[in-house]
């Protein structure tokens, strides 16, 4: 059977006669969790006096002539196919309602036997389902309630627009987040070319990211943790970008460019789940750090005599003038401008993102509507301890070792084989990632509380590495998107990292940048071996993070660890 949407749990018979006279019933049962999604039976029953017995196998059904009957509940059935137990095949069926109406019109539709490829898994019955709901809203069909409430709208909106243009089948409902993950790999691009100015260090930083197991396996499935990433990404790509242009260089106006459409950015990935918060909290410490040197450097630059401005060289007393001209207008304008990137227009997208979810209820879109839902969004997440019990649940302290993966999808082992989903991080990735976000660290405290004199070498882009302020900026960005994680009183799950991941990638790439200061050979085939290795331990787990079925010897390779993963 396939299921629609359901609010409670709803039953149904599935009755076989030789007959027509003589019925053999099976219980059937159909919950939130089974929408958009194959069953098959999983236990029948036999009625002898009145005592209900159960045994064997739904398997087991013969007969010519199939009856079913709803038992409890409202039960919204799409399809549902007979399958021969020994060939695989379906089998035809001519199906007619009490008044003689053709039910079984499409079965053609049934994909094989149940799996992820074919039906909802995980937290697609709640995510895939609201962008469904959404779609009926927006296109005034008879529209239900809104299920998923806990997170912003706008991420399940992205896949409602793909479920309009595809259908409401798993091509559908995914499009749209595989589109996010494909679209995360130019932005990592632009992000390691911005902090080096180096192409061949841009492309180490997309190529880690593809091979990334977490960005693989949570791009593919309809949850939207995909969005709110993807917006993080080009979030800070503009900040970084608006940081480095030179304020003696460049007008104010090419300037304030960047920094709306980080705004922009920022509140896309507000209004898709509320982590964005936290990367807005790194992106208003990033700019206000930049604003402040900024201005001390204008201020600095109005200070000095004529006497000491002659003694410069012709370029260099050029840019003084220019720091010193209109510095404080500037900075007035800047802010005021970004009243508008950083506030109002992510208020305004978290306002229109509610529109599909209100749009059928009486009234429309109000903001008292809106306060409501994020009232109980706020007392949802709040709630102590809520979800802690949760078999996949894990601290934060866990996620970047990736000791314990999340559990998606199991399809049994048959005939030597296996199948299963894990969301969790490429050890090359990760594990490397975390010994440059420590180095980082290290250099961030260095030049900070260790050099009272940096020395003021070029280096191109900034000066050199030991007053160079890449470091401190990847610290605040990744420490912005992962520290907030200790103070959040409910069960938590490794997928929360994924937005901290870009930047653990970044840092790998700053230190490797670094690194080919001194040797650029040696740094250039460190690259290149840890791109490989990333690939190689991509391929080789890819059975654990597509769910393809593979012998059940090469899922037991790689369970590196007791209780780690599973099929």
């Amino acid at each position: 059977t396939y299921g629609g949407i359901h609010w409670e749990n709803s039953g149904f018979a599935v009755e076989v006669s030789k007959d027509r006279e003589n019925w053999l019933p099976w219980d059937g049962m159909l919950n939130y969790g089974d929408c958009f999604a194959w069953r098959s039976l999983q236990s029948f029953r036999v009625e002898d006096n009145g005592q209900v017995i159960r045994y064997g196998s739904p398997y087991m059904m013969e007969g010519r002539y199939i009856r079913l009957s709803v038992t409890g509940g409202k039960v919204a059935m799409l399809e549902a196919a007979a399958v021969d137990v020994d060939s695989g095949k379906v089998l035809p069926l001519t199906g007619l309602d009490a008044g003689g109406r053709l039910l079984s019109d499409e079965q053609d539709a049934f994909g094989g036997k149940p799996t992820w490829f074919n039906s909802m898994y995980f937290d697609e019955i709640y995510h895939g389902r609201t962008a469904f709901e959404q779609m009926n809203a927006l296109t005034g069909q008879e529209p239900s309630a809104i299920y998923e409430t806990s997170h912003p709208p706008l991420g399940k909106l992205l896949m409602t627009f793909s479920v309009m243009l595809f259908g409401m089948t798993p091509f559908g409902w995914r499009f749209a987040g595989a589109l996010a993950g494909v679209l995360m790999l130019p932005g990592m691009y632009l992000l390691g070319k911005q902090l080096t100015n180096k192409k061949f260090f841009g492309l180490v930083a997309m190529l880690l990211m593809a091979f990334d197991f977490m960005h693989f396996t949570q791009t593919r499935i309809a949850t939207i943790d995909s969005f709110v990433t993807l917006f993080i990404i080009y979030a800070y790509f503009f900040m970084f970008r608006w940081m480095t242009a030179d304020p003696a260089a460049s007008p104010l106006r090419k300037r304030l460019l960047p920094l709306a459409l980080s705004g922009l950015m920022m509140g896309l990935a507000i209004a898709s789940k509320w982590t964005g918060v936290y990367a807005g909290i790194g992106l208003a410490a990033l700019f206000f750090w930049t604003l402040v040197r900024d201005a001390r450097r204008g201020y600095a630059c109005g200070k000095i005599s004529q006497t000491e401005k002659a003694a410069l060289p012709p370029e260099a007393r050029g840019r003084a003038d220019a720091c010193a001209r209109g510095w404080f207008r500037e900075t007035v304008v800047t802010l005021l401008s970004c009243v508008i990137f950083f506030i109002a227009v992510p208020l305004l997208i978290y306002y229109l993102s509610y529109y599909p979810v209100f749009v059928a209820t009486p009234g429309g879109l109000t903001l008292q509507k809106v306060i409501n839902a994020n009232v109980g969004m706020y007392n949802y997440h709040s709630a102590s301890g809520l979800g802690a019990d949760h078999p996949w649940a894990s601290p934060w302290y866990e996620w970047p070792l990736s000791i314990k993966p999340i559990y998606y999808y199991a399809g049994g082992v048959e005939n030597g084989t296996g199948s299963s989903i894990f969301s969790f991080g490429n050890p090359a990735v990760w594990w490397t990632g975390l010994a440059a976000l420590v180095l980082t660290v290290l250099a961030t405290m260095r030049q900070r509380f260790l050099l009272s004199k940096p020395r003021a070498e070029e280096d191109g882009l900034f000066t050199s590495w030991l007053a160079d302020p890449r470091p401190l900026m990847l610290v605040i960005s990744f420490a912005a998107q992962y520290l907030p994680w200790l103070l959040v009183p409910r069960g938590t799950y490794i997928y929360h990292y994924f937005p901290s991941t870009p930047f653990i990638i970044l840092c790998t790439v700053l230190v490797l940048f670094y690194c080919s200061r001194v040797n650029p050979r040696a740094a250039r085939w460190a690259a290149v071996a840890l791109c490989a290795l990333a690939a190689a331990l991509f391929v080789a787990f890819f059975p654990y993070l597509s769910g393809v079925r593979v012998s059940t010897s090469w899922l037991q390779a790689m369970q590196w660890f007791p209780n780690w993963l599973y099929f």
